[in-house]
């Protein structure tokens, strides 16, 4: 039984590993061996995968990514084995934290291994908010002029420098100015539609925008001005997430994280 890294060749051997719940995994492993801050593996025996897992770099932060294990082989250590492999190759990069988004299902293996929980993800779904998509004239398009004020204030908000993972979707992106000043941003075309903003009105204003073609939302439960609109409308979440990490505790503003990326990158 080895752990080695994932290649292109193995991409269809993945669908084996695939959980009805979750997105088409090969799709998924193969964004991952395209990307080149990405890195997925396999544990394999007998030409079969048993495992997968990846991490994503970001300089000193690492999000692991992905952990799955065979139907037919869980309860056997194999997802706690994967799990300890890449710490220690990320932390061998020099990574001194390290986060992953935890199921209820997977939160006490990462438990036992070391994770701490930062906070919890809630979810909401089956929502029709078209009506609050009001024009916004505070918000416009993308402009290349903001480029690094974008940059600066994701890596203020989150704690990382997410350069490499933000790039490809800022073209499709909407910017929430306030005299002239970057209030918050929203990348639609980004897993889930990352949606961040330094004030209320810029996070609100976003997130009425993302309801004009998205009929859910994930973000942090610290997010109180978030929290508070969804109380209002009288919407509860209907599942939970821990966010966790390992390592050094970062400073990381959840409250101005309106619409998270996705599980493997907060």
């Amino acid at each position: 039984m080895k752990i080695e890294l994932l290649q292109s060749k193995d991409l269809s051997l993945t669908a084996a590993l695939q959980v009805e719940s979750w997105s088409d995994i090969v799709a998924s492993f193969r964004a991952i061996v395209e990307a080149e801050h990405c890195f997925p593996y396999k544990l394999h025996a007998h030409g079969e995968i048993l495992g997968l897992g990846a991490y994503i770099l970001h300089d000193e932060v690492a999000w692991l990514a992905n952990i799955i294990v065979r139907q037919t082989f869980r309860n056997k250590g194999l997802g706690k084995k994967i799990t300890k492999h890449l710490i220690e190759v990320v932390q061998a990069k020099g990574c001194k934290t390290i986060y992953l988004s935890a199921t209820k299902m997977g939160a006490h293996v990462y438990e036992k291994i070391g994770f701490q929980t930062e906070t919890n993800y809630v979810f909401f779904k089956d929502l029709d908010l078209r009506q609050e998509s009001l024009l916004n004239e505070n918000i416009i398009p993308f402009d290349s002029k903001f480029y690094e004020d974008i940059l600066q204030l994701d890596q203020k908000i989150s704690g990382e420098n997410r350069l490499e993972t933000l790039k490809p979707y800022l073209k499709s992106g909407s910017i929430y100015l306030d005299k002239n000043q970057v209030g918050g941003f929203y990348l639609p075309e980004l897993r889930d539609g990352l949606i961040i903003a330094n004030t209320r009105e810029a996070g609100l204003g976003l997130m009425k925008l993302r309801f004009k073609s998205k009929s859910d939302a994930v973000f942090p439960v610290d997010n109180m001005c978030a929290m508070h609109f969804m109380k209002e409308r009288n919407l509860e979440p209907w599942k939970i997430e821990k966010r966790m990490y390992f390592g050094d505790k970062r400073k990381v503003l959840l409250k101005n994280q309106y619409n998270r990326i996705a599980g493997k990158l907060g």
